[in-house]
């Protein structure tokens, strides 16, 4: 798709600092918008102080990872639909009511899901190393759920650890959260209206169900079509080797794949749990997304990575 903005030009930073993360699409009243985190960079500057040792050295002050959500709405152009970039929600909105951390360095988010035309939830896991030594080593649980009512952020759920995937039932109210290193799907119930609706002013996460355990380290959650009755989720086998791969090192990442249904209750179904595709890192490293497609005559996975520059498309057995 073509990209524009409501003014003659997007913001100068689409073209080199774009790198998009979690994302999420709302269809409402024959409208769609689509919501992207855009983890921008900001190089640090350097002390003032010309005997710091940076300056001595003449190295880099480093970058600095921001989130920002992109918010766009699909349209129809003379040459097919195109995507209009409405307005991006920046971090310095991220001043959140409730527990810490807050601000932008603490901030950053995983991914997102759009429950109105301006709100979403997001996954948010502080960086810096003494939280990442406090989350793996540790295993504090200090990321949060955030909620963004088109003004502002605010925490709405604390104490989670390591949230990946979010997602969210067709009427809102049930919201999915995949979390990493207990590898724990979880479930909460909700006040949100339908996505149409006007939203409450306060918004409440409340854990329904046992969490289901799918074995691995989770990552993105996607509906299998839009009846919304069974998920696919992209999982990790081994922690360490997506580590060493982080830092570019010569090996691959091991994955799986899971589809399951979701009972009229909202609650996932344990014994649906079926294994759809798994492989040691040989054909795609370090699987972090699936989303299915079917019609008359295909059925296909289309498999992203996390550190790969390709997708990969799986013919599936009909069931």
């Amino acid at each position: 798709m073509k990209i524009r903005s409501e003014s003659s030009r997007l913001p100068a930073y689409f073209e080199k600092n774009f790198f998009p993360h979690g994302i999420s699409l709302l269809e409402t009243n024959g409208r769609k918008r689509l919501f992207v985190i855009n983890h921008r960079l900001r190089t640090s500057p350097r002390p003032a102080d010309p005997d710091n040792l940076a300056n001595r050295l003449n190295i880099s002050a480093g970058e600095v990872r921001q989130s920002y959500v992109e918010i766009c709405r699909i349209a129809k152009g003379p040459d097919g639909e195109v995507l209009v970039h409405e307005r991006t929600v920046s971090d310095k909105d991220a001043l959140a009511l409730g527990p810490a951390p807050r601000g932008a360095r603490g901030f950053v988010l995983n991914d997102l899901v759009a429950v109105g035309p301006q709100q979403f939830l997001a996954t948010n896991n502080p960086r810096g190393w003494r939280q990442s030594v406090a989350i793996t080593i540790f295993r504090n649980p200090i990321g949060n759920i955030v909620y963004f009512d088109g003004e502002k952020y605010s925490v709405v759920k604390g104490r989670i650890d390591y949230g990946n995937g979010i997602n969210a039932s067709a009427d809102n109210r049930m919201i999915y959260v995949a979390t990493s290193l207990d590898g724990d799907l979880v479930t909460y119930r909700t006040n949100l209206n339908v996505p149409g609706d006007k939203q409450p002013e306060i918004i409440s996460l409340e854990e329904d169900g046992p969490r289901m355990r799918l074995g691995g380290y989770l990552d993105n959650i996607e509906w299998v079509d839009s009846t919304r009755r069974e998920m696919i989720i992209a999982s990790h086998a081994n922690l360490a080797v997506l580590g060493l791969q982080s830092f570019d090192a010569p090996v691959t990442a091991p994955s799986q794949i899971v589809r399951f249904t979701v009972g009229d209750n909202g609650l996932p179904v344990s014994a649906s749990a079926k294994l759809i595709y798994a492989n040691n890192g040989d054909q795609i490293s370090a699987t972090s997304v699936a989303a299915y497609f079917k019609d008359k005559t295909r059925e296909r996975l289309f498999v992203g990575s996390i550190f790969g520059e390709q997708f990969l498309t799986c013919k599936l057995d009909a069931h």
